[in-house]
């Protein structure tokens, strides 16, 4: 990727996010090409990007690919930090996590 303008999409560290995504063509071509990388259209102290050209413009990198389509809206993922003896929600998203 070759970086252009935008929020650093890495800000140090030394752990990476992973995502299931939920829509069936996503994972099917997951499925047929393997594992595929890429920066969250969303990202933190950003506004919710919710079409794929106003995404591709927060990122700091240039795109290899973007697919055009329109988010059918609804919540952002649940993102937990697993690094540790327990989980921490970072944010909560369409998962809900109960609280002990």
């Amino acid at each position: 990727a070759k970086r252009l303008h935008g929020t650093d999409p890495v800000h140090g560290g030394d752990t990476l996010g992973v995502r299931c995504p939920n829509p069936g063509w996503l994972r099917l071509l997951i499925d047929q090409s393997g594992p595929v990388t890429g920066s969250s259209a969303n990202l933190h102290g950003v506004d919710t990007m919710l079409n794929a050209r106003d995404a591709a413009l927060t990122l700091a990198v240039e795109a290899g690919h973007v697919i055009e389509g329109i988010s059918q809206g609804g919540l952002a993922s649940t993102v937990l930090d697993t690094t540790g003896e327990s989980l921490i929600v970072l944010r909560e998203g369409a998962v809900e996590i109960k609280h002990d």
